[in-house]
């Protein structure tokens, strides 16, 4: 097995020949998934802050998940959103928008914007052949800003 530049598996050509079964168990896990977030967040319990263990699954997962629309001809911004709107959901409802790195509860537009970044960022590092050439240049600002900002 050969892994990608970030040691990932590359998912997208590995299930080149499973992507029916792909395609059905994401439509399955929305189906699943998505009334257990609805039924959790009518109950009370305790949420947690998403761990950096949990964010590295999440990320990894949503990433995955945008390369490979992305690799089906999705159009970008659809391909951005299927990625995202599960990882927004499960942070969301589960972990009550608190993430690890960020003292505060972030409201639901900062963590929409925070989902987004993340997926958009980690991804073009995963597939950078897949994305528009544009998004790439402000990945890239994006990167050099955070660096300069880090320096002060």
């Amino acid at each position: 097995m050969v892994l990608n530049q970030s040691g990932f598996l590359p998912l997208p050509s590995l299930l080149r020949g499973f992507r029916p079964v792909f395609v059905v168990s994401l439509v399955l896990l929305n189906l699943v998934l998505m009334p257990t977030l609805a039924n959790a967040s009518k109950k009370k319990f305790r949420v947690s802050k998403a761990n950096q263990k949990e964010l590295i699954a999440y990320l990894g997962i949503s990433t995955q998940v945008f390369c490979f629309a992305l690799e089906e001809k999705v159009d970008y911004e659809k391909a951005g959103r299927i990625a995202a709107r599960p990882l927004f959901s499960v942070l969301n409802e589960l972990h009550g928008r608190k993430v690890y790195g960020i003292k505060s509860q972030l409201s639901k537009e900062e963590l929409a914007r925070w989902v987004d970044n993340n997926v958009v960022l980690r991804a073009a590092s995963v597939c950078p052949n897949l994305f528009p050439k544009e998004v790439l240049e402000s990945v890239d600002q994006f990167k050099e800003q955070v660096k300069r900002d880090a320096k002060k």
